[in-house]
């Protein structure tokens, strides 16, 4: 079993991907929280890896309940698949959840705030999973899906401000904090718009947002939400009086990125077809600037554990 679930995990998630992406999308939030609850330099310590972890485990929850809910889907479009060319087996995906399921309720129940927070984004995990029990109306309906699956990462971004709180024993919910829980969910967004994109002739039975769009609006779209990520941390920034290099730097990743999609509208072919990539190193790039940014203009508190 375990020789199965390693050929699974270095193919369907890598921890060389997936680490820095729990990593740094905790961290921007985790202290652009601390600063908007008044803490004047952001507390790093080592119960905030427990916020790491609980996103890293919760992503490999969400892939495997993908694996299973796809399953029909995967055996027709994507055959070369562990799961769908039979490498992996079910029993084997369910007892890794059930692992990982685990070994997260366990580190948040150090402090036992966060555990609700985590427990429903699992619950709401497992109604994706279910298709909320309507799976005709919504496995049809490209964007039903999207509006009743993409709030997910909003509560998983709602978990790590409860994290902040109990870091800085400020617990204080105000619009701001939701609207960085809110910022922080853009890019997710843009990166699931972009990644259902197919060139001219190339749609097939998957639906995608050109094939309902069209590919010049379902493009335009994707690169609309992907810009207003970048204006979001901007306005942060100049709100926290950041370095002007942030702004340079944010607008220079932002227009790289309007190149490329602006040259897939004009030439809508697959040689163009790069928005997936392109989305996630601009977005990538542009937390881990605004986070750089950050650290340098107020610095970081270390403490070996809570307030």
């Amino acid at each position: 079993m375990f020789q199965r679930l390693q050929i699974y995990i270095r193919e369907m998630f890598p921890l060389k991907t997936y680490i820095p992406f729990a990593f740094f999308n905790h961290y921007v939030l985790f202290f652009s929280v601390q600063l908007l609850l008044g803490v004047q330099k952001p507390i790093l310590s080592l119960y905030s890896l427990i916020g790491v972890a609980t996103i890293l485990g919760f992503m490999l929850i969400m892939r495997i309940f993908d694996e299973l809910k796809d399953e029909a889907v995967d055996q027709e479009l994507f055959k070369s698949r562990p799961y769908p060319r039979g490498a992996v087996t079910k029993q084997d995906l369910i007892f890794l959840f059930f692992l990982t399921f685990m070994v997260v309720v366990a580190l948040n129940c150090f402090k036992t705030y966060t555990l609700p927070f985590f427990l429903i984004c699992v619950g709401y995990g497992f109604l994706t999973f279910k298709w909320f029990f309507l799976k005709d109306l919504i496995s049809t309906n490209l964007f039903l899906a999207l509006l009743t699956h993409q709030p997910i990462t909003l509560l998983v971004n709602i978990y790590v401000v409860s994290t902040a709180m109990v870091q800085t024993n400020t617990f204080h919910w105000t619009s701001g904090i939701f609207g960085l829980a809110v910022v922080f969910f853009i890019p997710i967004l843009g990166w699931e718009l972009s990644r259902k994109i197919k060139a001219r002739g190339e749609e097939n039975k998957y639906v995608t947002y050109s094939k309902l769009l069209g590919y010049k609006w379902a493009t335009i779209l994707s690169m609309t939400v992907n810009l207003s990520y970048s204006a979001c941390l901007i306005y942060w920034g100049i709100r926290l009086d950041m370095s002007l290099w942030h702004i340079v730097l944010q607008a220079a990743a932002a227009l790289w990125m309007v190149y490329v999609y602006v040259r897939f509208i004009r030439s809508p072919y697959v040689v163009n077809r790069v928005m997936k990539p392109t989305t996630e190193i601009q977005s990538t790039l542009a937390t881990v600037l605004f986070l750089v940014f950050l650290i340098l203009h107020s610095g970081i508190e270390w403490r070996w554990f809570i307030q």
